[in-house]
């Protein structure tokens, strides 16, 4: 082989060989850019949802709470539990897109015990331990909507040093009145 034939082949290796090369450095970049491009996108995504959760669950919580407290009370009907169902349904049309996985669970099977509880034949006759069920099912429902704004493991900027007072003082009161 002549030398021109053996240059010309070692040039076009390098030339095959540095195009080569290009192509996978170009490639590797891209898949790194689009990688953070899509971790962006989720970011913002996940920045949006949880602003739609800030701004919807306080309603939810408002509905949750105030009924529990009803149920406290001694203020509980079967009048009243439809239209606090009714109220969770309409609020659910709503806003429940905005829900993860399990409370989205936890919301329908909620909906789902009101509705059989109150279409039952003796609707009339819903029991005290219904009513503690309830409760605790308002809880668990308040935690959950907590928890997905971020508000059960966030810490607060300070502590009032004081309420550790309070908190006996309330006790001793509430054994007070328990005991008379």
């Amino acid at each position: 082989m002549s030398d021109t034939v053996v240059v010309s082949i070692i040039s076009t290796l390098g030339v095959l060989i540095s195009v080569s090369v290009s192509v996978l450095v170009t490639r590797l970049e891209n898949k790194a850019e689009l990688e953070k491009i899509k971790r962006e996108l989720e970011q913002e995504y996940a920045k949006l949802l949880f602003e739609q959760r800030v701004k919807a669950y306080p309603e939810l919580f408002s509905l949750l709470s105030g009924y529990g407290k009803v149920i406290r009370y001694k203020k509980q009907s079967t009048s009243n539990l439809m239209e606090f169902r009714d109220r969770l349904d309409a609020w659910n049309n709503t806003n429940g897109i905005f829900f993860t996985e399990s409370t989205a669970r936890l919301s329908g099977k909620f909906r789902y015990y009101l509705r059989n509880l109150i279409d039952a034949d003796d609707a009339q006759n819903v029991t005290d331990d219904d009513w503690s069920s309830i409760r605790k099912i308002i809880r668990a429902f308040e935690d959950s909507i907590r928890a997905e704004i971020g508000i059960v493991d966030t810490q607060p900027a300070g502590v009032a040093k004081e309420l550790e007072q309070v908190y006996q003082f309330i006790d001793r009161r509430r054994g007070l009145r328990r005991a008379s």
